[in-house]
């Protein structure tokens, strides 16, 4: 089995979120390939502070779900569903 290892995830996601309060507002977030990985963090961490998301869509094409386990509490059922639409 392979293990991935994410490296400065905290960080990264707070330059990404920056960017967008600082671009925005955004209606519609689209994410490819890896953009999708960083999209789905930021969601994670947005999960914990936020009720919704700053923006009202997000679209992954070819994207993959978040694979180090040191990060997969970002995506529990106990934080509970956002009314956040995914396509």
């Amino acid at each position: 089995s392979v293990r991935v290892e994410s490296v400065d995830i905290p960080k990264r996601v707070g330059e990404l979120r920056a960017l967008i309060e600082a671009e925005g507002p955004f209606d519609v977030l689209v994410g490819f390939s890896q953009s999708c990985i960083m999209l789905h963090y930021l969601i994670g961490h947005l999960r914990k502070e936020v009720e919704a998301m700053p923006w009202r869509l997000t679209v992954f094409f070819e994207g993959m779900h978040i694979r180090d386990e040191a990060y997969f509490d970002l995506f529990t059922p106990s934080l509970g569903k956002l009314a956040h639409p995914t396509v």
